[in-house]
């Protein structure tokens, strides 16, 4: 039986419709890719966590190219989320770049059943903006690998696992929202600037544009629009802040 859409893959949906009309998909011709896509065919396999991880290249003595990960959320992963939206019941998005073994790295996780997962990399991998970018050398890797955690309970299995067990089976559906909220303001930004030249220079310069301005949105707003609202849904209760001070005398 096919999967009934949740209430925020139904929330991404709307957004995603509403704005595709105004929101330019950049196609850039290269050759096709050798994976195919295959059907989207409902499975009866129990669902589990997939990571599909983008490695970027990044010099560590320069700052990360955090506007890549912004291309990659808008014109790589969002198509395959609409198509297969139906059959992935929680997704959301990880950033991180730090100077270790895993450097600067993009991902989408997904919970959904293996096929589901194939198909949905198959697509994924198809699109031209991505071979672009590995054609030129801004991404080293994408791969695939399931998170088999099998100490915590499935859905739990991308959470951190020393959290209290309720933590980690509700935080999944606190981040999808985030992970939501955050492609809306890429989605808003893009159409309220849609992008004029698709050459792949303007489109990197592009895309830097709209995180400088996704990340201005986040740091002059951010505290009352998302920190205080979340304050208030938990009845303004405190929170323990763990803080490092550095004085100087």
């Amino acid at each position: 039986m096919p999967r009934i859409f949740s209430p925020a893959g139904i929330a991404l949906l709307i957004v995603l419709f509403a704005l595709a009309g105004c929101t330019r998909v950049v196609l850039i011709q290269t050759p096709a890719d050798s994976v195919p896509s295959g059907p989207a065919v409902p499975s009866q396999d129990e669902p589990a966590w997939w990571n599909i991880a983008f490695q970027l290249r990044w010099d560590a003595e320069q700052a990360p190219d955090w506007y890549l990960d912004v291309l990659l959320a808008d014109q790589v992963c969002a198509p395959a989320l609409v198509e297969l939206g139906a059959q992935i019941d929680l997704w959301r998005f990880h950033r991180r770049a730090a100077n270790d073994g895993a450097g600067h790295r993009f991902s989408l996780l997904v919970f959904t059943d293996a096929i589901t997962a194939d198909v949905l990399i198959g697509q994924i991998r198809q699109q031209s903006v991505l071979q672009w970018l590995e054609s030129d050398g801004h991404i080293e890797s994408v791969t695939m690998t399931e998170m088999n955690r099998p100490e915590l309970a499935p859905v739990a299995r991308s959470s951190d696992a020393a959290w209290p067990p309720e933590i980690q089976a509700s935080w999944p559906w606190f981040i999808m929202g985030v992970s939501q909220t955050w492609l809306s303001l890429i989605k808003q930004v893009t159409a309220e600037q849609p992008l004029e030249d698709p050459s792949p220079d303007a489109l990197l310069d592009y895309y830097a544009t709209v995180n400088n301005r996704v990340t201005a949105l986040w740091r002059d707003l951010g505290q009352h629009v998302y920190l205080h609202h979340l304050n208030a849904l938990f009845g303004y209760e405190p929170l323990v802040i763990r803080e490092t001070n550095l004085k100087r005398f």
